[in-house]
C-alpha cells in the first residue's frame, strides 16, 4: 500500500491529507513523501517508534476511505495493511 499511495501526489489528495490530525499528517508526509524512516521521525520528534507506527496506520486508515473513489485498488487491500 505505501508504494500504491506514493504515486499519487500530494496536490492528488490535499482534502484527505488535511483531515488528518497535524501530528499524524506530519509524520505521514515524512515517512511516504520524505522517505524518512520510522526511527529518524522518531528521533525528529522525541517519541517513540510504536508511536510513529501508530500515526502511519491511522493515516492509512483515514486515506483508504477518503480515495477509495479516486483509487478504487485501495479499497480491497486487505485491512492488515491498514
Amino acid at each position: 500500500q505505501r508504494n500504491e499511495l506514493q504515486k499519487l501526489p500530494i496536490s492528488n489528495h490535499p482534502k484527505a491529507l488535511e483531515t488528518l490530525p497535524e501530528q499524524t499528517r506530519d509524520i505521514f508526509i515524512r515517512s511516504r513523501y520524505n522517505n524518512q524512516s520510522h526511527k529518524e521521525i522518531a528521533v525528529a520528534l522525541g517519541i517513540s517508534t510504536k508511536t510513529v507506527e501508530f500515526h502511519i496506520t491511522k493515516a492509512l486508515k483515514v486515506l483508504r476511505v477518503a480515495l477509495k473513489d479516486y483509487f478504487p485498488l485501495l479499497a480491497f487491500l486487505p485491512k492488515f495493511f491498514c
